[in-house]
């Protein structure tokens, strides 16, 4: 894809907010039948009430860039009871003197709760290259994160598997 990982960033926000949107969409349209109007109404409300939001786990700074590349792409969606729709899961700058290192424990970590319809997606970079800090698979056993965005195009390379 042109644009590498920098391209990358938008693509993913506006594909998978895309389909966010549209499981909103079809939900609603199975409560409220084919009213396309009051259907629309509902997914805006949704929106403007905080349920969209995008989990990244901040593991460098890719990650970051993609982040704040995220909120830049939703801010004009921002209404007064939305303010962010980036939730920063966590940043590994806080556990290591304000630098990227190693990745906080996945039980410190702010996944936006499934209650309200979960995060339209999960960003995970799991090659920090400019760090180079390849990390070690974060979930444990059990977990689901889906969708779960990976930024993983070095890994192929980078790592042995076994």
């Amino acid at each position: 894809m042109h644009g590498g990982g920098s391209g990358e960033f938008s693509a993913v926000v506006f594909n998978m907010v895309a389909v966010w949107v549209e499981r909103r969409r079809r939900m609603a349209e199975k409560e409220l039948g084919n009213d396309e109007e009051k259907v629309l109404q509902r997914v805006r409300q949704e929106i403007e009430d905080g349920g969209l939001k995008l989990d990244y786990i901040v593991t460098g700074s890719w990650s970051l860039k993609a982040s704040q590349e995220a909120a830049r792409l939703l801010e004009p969606l921002a209404s007064p009871k939305a303010k962010e729709f980036v939730n920063i899961v966590t940043d590994a700058r806080v556990s290591n003197g304000g630098k990227f290192g190693t990745i906080p424990p996945e039980d410190t970590w702010s996944l936006t709760s499934t209650k309200g319809g979960g995060s339209a997606f999960v960003y995970y970079c799991d090659n920090e290259a400019s760090l180079s800090l390849l990390s070690t698979p974060f979930l444990s056993q059990g977990s689901t994160l889906e969708p779960c965005n990976m930024l993983t195009s070095n890994n192929f390379v980078d790592r042995r598997r076994g």
